[in-house]
Order: structure tokens, then C-alpha cells, then sequence
């Protein structure tokens, strides 16, 4: 009877405390990821970003090339191009990712964003960051240039 007593009280005190509940005690509160100084200057920077993005998408629909990925952008004295995106950090300041059919310079290519401000002509537009696909090639054009070089 003794052999069949010690197995029983086992079961019994396995089933009691597996009805028991678990307690934890509280950790500390951990600190925030970032500071709240830092998230005010992150949600500035991500409202600037999504306002840029609005402003680029309007300024790439108002010339007709929103719809057109595709678009083939060719100017006298420039390689094709083929605009594959577009963006702005902020508004005012347009950047853009393009393909090129031939080896590109940074002089070709200062060219062309230089062209681009003019084509655009728009009072908004501040700079054309354009960068190659595929290539460490990124000039930036900006409309005090596009001034100078007119004169």
C-alpha cells in the first residue's frame, strides 16, 4: 500500500501546483528608444519627407510624367534617360533616379539636371538631385547655377 501512497501524493502535489498561479515580479521600466528632444526632430523630419514626396508627385503630374514611368526624357547635347523614380527629402528640392543608354560623366549629367530646372520652369523647384542607377554618378543642379550659367 505504501508503494502506491508515494505516487499518489506525487500526482497530487504536481496537479496542485500546476493549478497555482505564476507570479513575476515587475522589472524596472526600460528607457525609450529615443530621447523625446529626438522623436520631435524625427516627426519633423518624417513630415518634411511625406510633404516632399506630395510636393515631387504633383511636380512630376503637372509635366505629365506621373503616369509614364517610362518616360524617355532626351534633350540636345544629353544621353536618353528613362526616370525610373522620383522623390523630394523636402519640398523644393527634387531627386531622381534615372537609367542612362551610355556611359555617363558627371559633367553629362550636370547638364542634364541643369536642363531638367529649365524644362521644369517651376518657381517651387530649388534643386534636381539626379543620380544613375547601377553607378556611383549623382550631381545636383541648383536654380542659382541655372542663373549663372545663362549669363
Amino acid at each position: 500500500m505504501r508503494r502506491l501512497a508515494v505516487p499518489s501524493v506525487l500526482l497530487l502535489v504536481c496537479a496542485l501546483v500546476g493549478c497555482a498561479p505564476l507570479e513575476f515580479e515587475p522589472s524596472s521600466p526600460t528607457a525609450p528608444a529615443v530621447s523625446p528632444k529626438e522623436q520631435t526632430e524625427l516627426e519633423r523630419k518624417r513630415g518634411e519627407a511625406v510633404e516632399g514626396q506630395r510636393w515631387a508627385d504633383q511636380l512630376m503630374e503637372a509635366y505629365w510624367l506621373r503616369d509614364d514611368s517610362s518616360v524617355q526624357l532626351w534633350m540636345p547635347g544629353t544621353a536618353e534617360r528613362q526616370i525610373v523614380s522620383w522623390g523630394a527629402s523636402k519640398p523644393g528640392e527634387l531627386e531622381l533616379s534615372v537609367n542612362g543608354s551610355e556611359p555617363t560623366t558627371d559633367r553629362d549629367l550636370k547638364y542634364f539636371a541643369l536642363r531638367l530646372l529649365e524644362e521644369f520652369g517651376d518657381p517651387s523647384l530649388k534643386s534636381v538631385t539626379v543620380t544613375v542607377l547601377g553607378t556611383e554618378v549623382s550631381v545636383v543642379a541648383r536654380t542659382e547655377e541655372l542663373d549663372t550659367s545663362q549669363a
